[in-house]
C-alpha cells in the first residue's frame, strides 16, 4: 500500500484541528469567537475578546466566517463515520472542505482518499504530496488505470 501520510498543515492549521471536538458535526463554529443564529448563520461574537494562536493570528478566519454568506459548516469539518465522504477538491486543505479525520488530529491521508474513491491498495500515484491530491480528483471521474 502506498501514500500512508497526510498533508503537513501549516501552524495554526494544526492548532486548529486539534481544538476541532471529536463529534458529528464538529468545525470552525466550535472555535472561540464566534456566534450561530438560529437561521444557522455565523458571525463574528461582539461580546467576545477575539480570541489568538500562539502566532498571533485570529482561531477563527474572517473567510470561514464569510464563506458561502456564513452558512457554511465546511470549514475545518471533521468527518463523520455515518455519513457520506465528499470527493477530495484539488487540494486536502480543511479550509473550505469537510476533509478531517473522524477521529484522529489530521487531514484524511492520500491512501484514505483513493480509498473512499474505490481505487484498490496497489494504486500509485507518483508527483509531490499536494499534487497526488489532485491526480484523485482527476482519476476520480477516468477508467482505472494501474501502475
Amino acid at each position: 500500500m502506498y501514500d500512508h501520510r497526510p498533508l503537513q498543515l501549516n501552524e495554526d492549521d494544526y492548532h486548529r484541528v486539534c481544538q476541532i471536538p471529536k463529534h458529528k458535526g464538529a468545525n470552525f463554529r466550535d472555535f472561540p469567537g464566534g456566534h450561530v443564529h438560529p437561521d444557522n448563520k455565523v458571525e463574528w461574537d461582539l461580546d467576545m475578546e477575539r480570541v489568538k494562536l500562539p502566532s498571533g493570528n485570529l482561531w477563527s478566519l474572517t473567510y470561514a466566517m464569510n464563506f458561502i454568506g456564513g452558512s457554511s459548516s465546511k470549514p475545518f469539518c471533521r468527518l463523520w463515520l455515518d455519513e457520506t465522504v465528499p470527493i477530495v477538491l484539488m487540494r486536502a486543505e480543511p479550509h473550505n472542505q469537510t476533509i478531517i479525520h473522524p477521529l484522529q488530529i489530521k487531514v484524511l491521508k492520500i491512501h484514505e482518499n483513493s480509498r473512499l474513491q474505490g481505487l484498490p491498495d496497489y494504486y500509485k500515484l507518483i508527483a509531490p504530496i499536494k499534487e497526488r491530491y489532485m491526480q484523485l480528483l482527476e482519476n476520480a471521474f477516468l477508467p482505472f488505470y494501474f501502475m
